[in-house]
């Protein structure tokens, strides 16, 4: 298991990760860039490494396993959406959308 993941495993279950060295270091770095707390934290990074992993396609399962989740719908909910992702999907429906009427239907009845 790479170590950049944050989290330990446990009786072949993974958990989720206590205040660290990494945590540390990352307070120290918002610090040192005029952050807030709030702006960056392992937490923070973690959520925005799992969101580029999903925006990546990789599996939600995939995701789930890699967090530590007991679900999919956990790690969806964790992950988020919003208003670019939505506008995004809209795109891609309206792209499809669009295109319905040039693709030729095959095995029609009567023909």
């Amino acid at each position: 298991m790479p170590d950049e993941i944050m989290v330990y495993a446990l009786n072949g279950r993974l958990g989720a990760y206590k205040e660290t060295a990494i945590d540390r270091m990352v307070k120290s770095a918002t610090a040192r860039a005029g952050l807030g707390p709030q702006e960056v934290s392992n937490h923070v990074l973690r959520r925005t490494g799992a969101r580029i992993m999903k925006l990546s396609g990789t599996p939600t399962i995939t995701i789930t396993h890699v967090l530590g989740h007991r679900d999919e719908e956990q790690t969806l909910r964790y992950i988020g959406w919003n208003v670019d992702d939505m506008a995004a999907g809209m795109e891609l429906m309206d792209g499809f959308m669009s295109n319905l009427g040039q693709v030729p239907v095959t095995g029609t009845k009567g023909a």
